[in-house]
Formats: structure tokens, sequence, C-alpha cells
């Protein structure tokens, strides 16, 4: 049998400040490309085998099967990621060349509120960014047709399939035998894209224990 504790997760967002024309002048880079620069997550895990009193069992082998963040990097996938990155870059700059002045009006009209945020003053940024919105759809409809973004397209697709190799070659089993305490510990790849679970079998047991999708966790597995 097994059991696993999660300690609690925290998340705090700090209050940013962020300038309405950052905001309302987003610029929509291909969502594939957002995508195949996600960083893979890790998990700290640690396993404790103990017998059916609840003693640690020291020397035990411990088989972890899951994909090893160590092996995912290689040249190749190093060098796409570069080529995805002067992509986009060529790609913003393209976007900041575009003269837009319904979004600038509304970037105006957006400080004015915020720095008297009256009704007559949102009343008027409401109508102007209506307008930006529609200016906003037209620019990303040109941007589509561009060479720049045809470049972002397809090195976005060659990193894809460059990390999708990386990370079929990084799933192994690994064995490793627990401490005078009955521990492993271990440090696997989750989320960003793995799609198998990491597992923890105990040579000898039966049963093959699921670590679990966190920041760290500790899986106890009993055997008899």
């Amino acid at each position: 049998m097994s059991t696993q504790t999660k300690p609690q997760v925290k998340r705090r967002i700090g209050a940013t400040a962020i300038a309405g024309a950052a905001v309302l002048g987003a610029l929509l880079i291909p969502s594939t490309a957002h995508a195949a620069t996600t960083a893979v997550q890790t998990t700290d895990a640690q396993i404790q085998v103990v017998d059916v009193a609840g003693a640690p069992v020291a020397g035990a082998t411990v088989e972890i099967t899951g994909t090893w963040p160590e092996l995912m990097s290689s040249p190749a996938l190093d060098q796409a990621e570069a080529e995805l990155r002067d992509a986009q870059t060529a790609l913003q700059g393209w976007y900041d060349s575009q003269h837009r002045p319904a979004r600038s009006a509304a970037d105006v009209a957006l400080q004015r509120y915020l720095a008297a945020p009256t009704p007559a003053n949102l009343s008027a940024w409401l109508g102007k960014n209506s307008t930006a919105m529609a200016e906003d759809k037209t620019v990303e409809a040109q941007a589509r047709s561009t060479a720049e973004y045809q470049r972002v397209t397809t090195a976005s697709a060659q990193v894809n399939e460059r990390k999708a190799a990386a990370k079929a070659a990084a799933h192994e089993t690994r064995t490793v035998t627990t401490d005078a305490d009955g521990r492993v510990a271990t440090r696997v790849a989750v989320g960003g894209g793995i799609q198998a679970q990491p597992t923890a079998h105990v040579v000898g047991d039966d049963e093959t224990v699921t670590l679990p999708y966190a920041p760290s966790s500790i899986s106890t597995v009993t055997v008899e």
C-alpha cells in the first residue's frame, strides 16, 4: 500500500502596474510559438519504503520511471529555440512598425482615465478602445500574410518537433537504493507537455506508485 502527502502550495501574484499602452497594444504572436517555449516543470519527489510495522526499509531497490530533465537538452533543440527567438523578435519589430492611430488614441484615453477615473473618461476610453480593437484585428490579419509571421510559425513547429524527440529520448527507468531512513529522492519532469506521469516501483512488491504533480511530495510504500 502507499500514501502520498503534498504540501500546500501558496501562489502569490504581486500587483503590477502595467501601462495601458502595453496592455491594449499587446501583440498577438502565434499561439504555437508560445507553447513551444513553455519550460518543462520538475517535481522533487521522495519515496519512503517502510514495512508493515512502519519501520524504514534500508537498502530497498526502487525503480523510478520518468522523463529526466537533464536529458532533454540537445544542440539541435538549442538551435531551433534560438531561431524561434530571433523570429519572434522580427515579428515584434513588424508589429511595432505599424501605424495604428486608433490604438494610440485609445492608449491616450486610457491614461487620461487612469489619471482621473471619472465616468466621462471611462466612457471616452471604452468608445476609443472599441475602434482600436477593430484596428488590432485588421493588423493581425495583415500580419498573418507576412514572411515574419510565417517564419515564427515554421520555427515554432520545429521547436515542438525537436522537443517531442528530446522528451521521448529522456524517458527511461532508473534504479536507486533507499538510504538508512528508507528514503530515495529524485527530480523528474512533469507538466509542460510531459504525457507520462512518473512512477516508482519497489522491486519485489506488487504496487507501483504514481508520483503526484506537485513541486515536492513524499510517497510512502509499505512492503510486506
